[in-house]
C-alpha cells in the first residue's frame, strides 16, 4: 500500500470509488435519490479535475490516493475552505478493502502534512457509527452543527 498524491489521471478511479463506496455505506441510511444527486454533483469530473488542480498548486490543500498494486483502492480530500475554514471533504475506502487500517493510512498521512496543533472539521452521517467510531479514535467530537440535507459536522485535533 502507498499513500501518494492524487493526479488528473486519478479522476475516473476516484469517480468509480465513490459511486461503489456511497451506494455501499449510504442505501440503508438516504433516499436512493439523494445519493444519486450527491455522487452527481460531488463526484462530476471537470470538478474532481479542479481540486486535485488545487491541491496540486498550493500548501492549503491535499488530495490522497491510497494505491494497492497499482490500483486505487481510496481517497482523503482535504482543503481550508472560504466558507469553513480546514476541512476534511472525503475519505472512502472501497468496502472490500475496508477494517483494515487503510483509512488510517491517509488520516495519518494527512496529520502527517498539517503537523501538531492543527484542527479541521468534518462532516458525517449521524447514524454512520463506523464512521464515527472511526473518526473519534483520532480524538474528534461532535461541534453540535448540521449541514443540510443530513450531515453533523465533527472537529478533530492534530
Amino acid at each position: 500500500m502507498i499513500v501518494r498524491d492524487a493526479r488528473e489521471d486519478d479522476v475516473s478511479s476516484i469517480c468509480a470509488i465513490a459511486a461503489e463506496t456511497w451506494w455501499a455505506t449510504y442505501s440503508e441510511l438516504m433516499e436512493e435519490d439523494s445519493i444519486r444527486t450527491c455522487i452527481t454533483e460531488y463526484y462530476e469530473p471537470g470538478l474532481v479535475r479542479s481540486q486535485i488542480a488545487a491541491a496540486a498548486a498550493g500548501p492549503d490543500a491535499h488530495f490522497l490516493i491510497l494505491e494497492a498494486d497499482g490500483l486505487a483502492i481510496g481517497y482523503l480530500h482535504y482543503e481550508v475552505m472560504d466558507d469553513r475554514g480546514p476541512y476534511m471533504r472525503r475519505l472512502y475506502i472501497l468496502p472490500a478493502h475496508q477494517g483494515h487500517g487503510w483509512g488510517a493510512m491517509l488520516v495519518e498521512e494527512l496529520h502527517r502534512r498539517l503537523g501538531p496543533g492543527n484542527s479541521y472539521e468534518l462532516d458525517v452521517h449521524p447514524k454512520n457509527t463506523q464512521a464515527i467510531a472511526f473518526y473519534q479514535s483520532y480524538g474528534a467530537e461532535f461541534t453540535g452543527d448540521h449541514i443540510p440535507p443530513c450531515w453533523d459536522l465533527m472537529r478533530v485535533l492534530t
